[in-house]
């Protein structure tokens, strides 16, 4: 026969396991929650996975990027309204690869070989012609903040 402390003893023991597992149960829940928030809701963008966008770039269609590189071939199309392309992988000291095509950036006045920071909104592929004169498809994106 069980005597009637150690029953006792064991019962708190167990409900004060329950509540540190209720504890971390909630605490998960609440991080997926904020995950949730700041991912989908406030559209907070993610990094180019250039390869994969290249790939199937049918998959990333109206999602929001995060985008850093260096500006090139920048050009007006209105009153601080620019489209250019940006080279968004940094080699060593220099970004050199992986271009992409902006459009709509009204951050203010942006130069060549100037390093940019936004997001973008991936709305397809885009024609771009290479130094040796072959053309390739670029992922192009719409400027957004």
């Amino acid at each position: 026969m069980t005597h009637p402390f150690l029953f006792r003893y064991h019962v708190e023991a167990i409900a004060v396991k329950d509540k540190r597992v209720y504890f971390f149960l909630t605490l998960a829940v609440l991080i997926l929650a904020l995950y949730i928030v700041f991912t989908v809701v406030m559209d907070v963008g993610t990094d180019i996975e250039y390869a994969k966008m290249m790939e199937h770039s049918g998959d990333y269609l109206d999602k929001t990027f995060n985008i850093t590189g260096q500006a090139f071939e920048v050009m007006t199309e209105g009153d601080d309204n620019y489209s250019m392309y940006v080279f968004t992988r940094k080699k060593e000291l220099e970004y050199d690869d992986d271009v992409i095509y902006l459009t709509g950036y009204t951050k203010g006045n942006v130069k060549n070989e100037e390093i940019i920071s936004c997001k973008g909104v991936f709305t397809g592929m885009a024609d771009f012609t290479k130094g040796d004169g072959e053309t390739i498809q670029i992922p192009q994106l719409q400027f957004k903040e």
